[in-house]
């Protein structure tokens, strides 16, 4: 059995392809770029959702099509950082998706309280006048499933922010086990 001490001196066979992810750093980096400005069309979107149907729809779509690029831009940078996570540089970039992430969860904040604000009622009609809400039905009826559950946009917004301390904590908690483990 082999043993490698660096990546390059594994043979190719063994090594992830991650070019069926992206071609390379700038196509990736792009995605990104694009996830923020998508991050900010969707807090835009806040205080919409009464407009009708056709907004609600755009509103889901969009976090759809947000939803499926940063999940490709997760991908490609946690499998990066597992090649090799000595490599502070990819780290790096790990960990500003993850805020990248923290941010794009704090701008949709609004969305279960503001869509609370509808009556049941009114979203079902909504739901029967426009096909394309029809995925999204069980999603809509479980957030007024849920709703004793929902704070208000301020404190859903409040709630989201946690996550910025919650995730600083865990660095360092990580940081201090790795040092007490390497003593």
């Amino acid at each position: 059995m082999s043993t490698y001490t660096r990546r390059e001196e594994i043979p190719e066979r063994f090594k992830w392809d991650l070019t069926r992810i992206y071609n390379d750093d700038a196509a990736w980096r792009a995605d990104c770029a694009r996830l923020s400005e998508g991050v900010d069309t969707y807090a835009a979107l806040r205080g919409t959702l009464r407009n009708g149907p056709g907004q609600l729809l755009a509103a889901y779509r969009l976090d759809d099509e947000l939803g499926q690029l940063a999940y490709r831009i997760w991908y490609y940078v946690s499998l990066r950082h597992d090649e090799d996570q000595r490599d502070n540089e990819v780290g790096g970039r790990r960990q500003e998706v993850m805020l990248l992430f923290m941010r794009w969860r704090q701008a949709a904040s609004w969305f279960a309280p503001e869509l609370l604000t509808l009556p049941l009622e009114t979203v079902r009609a909504w739901m029967a006048e426009e096909p394309g809400l029809d995925l999204y039905r069980f999603v809509i009826e479980e957030v007024y499933r849920q709703q004793e559950h929902v704070l208000d946009a301020k404190g859903e917004h409040l709630l989201s922010r946690s996550e910025e301390h919650t995730s600083e904590l865990q660095s360092h908690s990580d940081l201090v086990c790795r040092l007490l483990l390497e003593k």
